[in-house]
């Protein structure tokens, strides 16, 4: 999805038109439509303004409209982006109590990950899971 169609997308998930989003955002008209019709390319001026209208983080316009690069591996989807963004507005102190968090659900992925994958039927051989008490 390229820049253009991203602002269509959004635009019609709020069923504005190209004039709303452009009153909304501060821009002329015809700027917006150069940009929609790929004429011209977005610049930070036009992002920002972009960003501010649709209320998205100003990362997520940067990325789509190319003048960001790509998140890193792993983050590759704009929720990372969007994550991160929102965090950086966060005081320490939350900021730390959500790391922690997501270290917990880390941890309790992990860990029924882990029981999966010695569940095995392991009492045919005379050895007992790891959860599992055997019979003789």
């Amino acid at each position: 999805m390229d820049f253009s169609e991203w602002i269509e997308s959004e635009m019609e998930k709020r069923s504005w038109r190209p004039a709303d989003l452009a009153k909304r955002a501060g821009l002329y008209p015809a700027t917006l439509g150069r940009v929609l019709s790929r004429e011209r390319q977005a610049g930070p001026d036009v992002c920002n303004a972009i960003a501010r209208a649709f209320k998205v983080p100003h990362e997520d316009v940067f990325r789509y409209a190319g003048l960001l690069p790509p998140l890193p591996e792993g983050g590759g989807d704009l929720s990372f982006g969007e994550l991160l963004s929102y965090m950086k507005r966060l005081s320490p102190q939350t900021r730390r109590e959500i790391l922690e968090y997501v270290i917990f659900r880390y941890q309790r992925e992990q860990d029924a990950h882990d029981y999966v994958a010695n569940s095995g039927d392991n009492t045919a051989n005379g050895n007992a899971g790891p959860n599992t008490v055997a019979v003789y």
